[in-house]
């Protein structure tokens, strides 16, 4: 382990503490931004799980130049959606009920399919009849939050074999897919390590590793 990275985890970071690091930490390296395209729901790599989520391939950059693309994913925690009120949903009762969960449900998935924020539509009454179609903002990821994934993947590059690491995660040493994951994830920490620097890596992995 490096001086820095030591260093920084001298200091036990809150999750907000670690977040705000994280940003500081990219503050200095004001070239390093992302271009964000939304993946629907159905076409993500994620499409076989229960539920929906957010899905995006994200490109970081480092003086608008690319330096890595990989997919990222936001749970259904992040939908605008998911924090309607029962209130919201339905006016005329203002409580929860089965039929502003399942409105809840619908625009939820509606959000993970668009990745644009909901509009309820109204009837002249006043009740929510269902969402709109393509309304509303679009549902990005923090370039924060993608270091942040980024920069926890990049313990691998700690593990010398494939076989280490995956004893350490308990995935099975026999999987071609976990290779392929640990692969992936050493090729991103180094790519990510030359486009921020090896102190401010060690520092976001240090931050990254208590949020």
């Amino acid at each position: 382990m490096s001086n820095d990275r030591a260093n920084a985890e001298a200091h036990d970071y809150t999750p907000e503490e670690a977040r705000a690091a994280v940003v500081a930490i990219l503050a200095e390296s004001p070239t390093v931004t992302m271009r964000v395209t939304f993946v629907p729901f159905e076409h993500s790599r994620n499409r076989a799980e229960q539920h929906p989520s957010l899905n995006y391939q994200v490109a970081i950059l480092s003086d608008g130049r690319p330096v890595l693309d990989t997919d990222y994913m936001m749970g259904s925690g992040y939908c605008p959606a998911n924090k309607l009120t029962a209130k919201q949903l339905d006016p005329h009762v203002g409580k929860e009920n089965s039929y502003t969960a399942r409105l809840r449900r619908e625009a939820i998935a509606h959000e993970c399919a668009t990745g644009r924020e909901v509009r309820l539509i109204r009837t002249m009454n006043s009740n929510p009849t269902g969402v709109s179609r393509g309304a509303g903002r679009a549902i990005l990821p923090e370039l924060a939050d993608v270091i942040f994934s980024l920069a926890m993947d990049a313990s691998a590059l700690d593990f010398d074999t494939f076989v280490d690491w995956a004893d350490d995660y308990g995935y099975s040493s026999d999987s071609i897919k976990a290779r392929e994951t640990y692969e992936a994830c050493r090729e991103h920490g180094a790519k990510l390590r030359r486009a921020v620097g090896a102190d401010r890596f060690e520092r976001l992995r240090a931050a990254a590793s208590q949020m």
